[in-house]
């Protein structure tokens, strides 16, 4: 697949996951954990790369305040809709977002104090082409704030077995799922150093409902649209039989491991 039908996929699905997707529980706890880290600033000006439903949007829109900007992007048209139609519901002033590809940002050199991006790292299809355009927007001595999956939950394997049997169409181009493999793309994109923080945490989806739900508003949508309704009503039954035997009292639980990564551009 060539780096413009890959976009093209990856557009697509989220654009038709946009919906649910504000319905996943954790990503606004990582996003604003995220923020947090990085020590967004009073009237700074901030870019949120691939911006989603606005987990870091919103946290960052209300440190900056309102002599600051949030600026965010997403290669999902459905994704910017929904998002730009929370922003006006929830009546912030000082953010916005639009429809732009992260490897080619077209934001004047040195424009931002920071530039964060959530879990989407993996998707680019030249993740040293998206960082380095990061690093030319950000002023000199600005901050770089990313977010990347750590080590998935081993029980949780067999999903992504199934997924992959199911046709999974390859939209990830690598994993960055331990530090080193973050700075090292970091380097490759011309930032000096970083410093990296993993975090660990037990979310539990409270029914299955809402675990089915994620599965549908995450990259597995692309393998899963691929189903015929027969192939689909297999796997459920196959699903639903691996849920009965992984149901808590409270739920599924899944450990969630996140490194949070925070790389300053060079004051030169």
């Amino acid at each position: 697949m060539n780096d413009d039908k890959k976009k093209e996929l990856i557009a697509g699905v989220y654009t038709r996951s946009s919906e649910g997707y504000g319905d996943i529980g954790y990503f606004p706890i990582y996003g604003e954990r995220l923020v947090e880290l990085v020590g967004v600033t009073a009237g700074a000006f901030v870019l949120d790369v691939a911006c989603g439903r606005g987990a870091v949007l919103f946290p960052a829109a209300e440190r900056v305040g309102a002599n600051g900007r949030v600026n965010g992007i997403d290669i999902s048209p459905g994704m910017v809709k929904e998002t730009t139609s929370e922003i006006a519901r929830r009546g912030v002033v000082n953010a916005s977002a639009v429809v732009m590809d992260a490897e080619a940002l077209e934001f004047h050199d040195g424009y931002f104090d920071f530039v964060l991006c959530a879990f989407s790292l993996q998707f680019f299809t030249d993740p040293v082409k998206a960082l380095s355009e990061a690093r030319r927007v950000l002023k000199p001595g600005g901050t770089l704030g990313l977010a990347t999956w750590g080590k998935d939950d081993p029980k949780w394997a067999w999903w992504d077995a199934l997924i992959v049997e199911s046709g999974w169409p390859g939209m990830r181009t690598q994993t960055f799922d331990s530090g080193e493999a973050v700075m090292a793309v970091l380097g490759e994109a011309g930032f000096d150093g970083a410093e990296t923080t993993v975090e660990e945490s037990d979310f539990v989806y409270p029914t299955r409902g809402a675990w089915w739900a994620k599965s549908w508003s995450l990259s597995a949508r692309a393998a899963l649209e691929r189903l015929e309704e027969k192939e689909l009503e297999e796997l459920r039954e196959t699903v639903s039989e691996r849920l009965d035997d992984m149901e808590e009292s409270d739920g599924w639980h899944e450990i969630h491991e996140v490194i949070y990564t925070v790389s300053k551009k060079s004051d030169a």
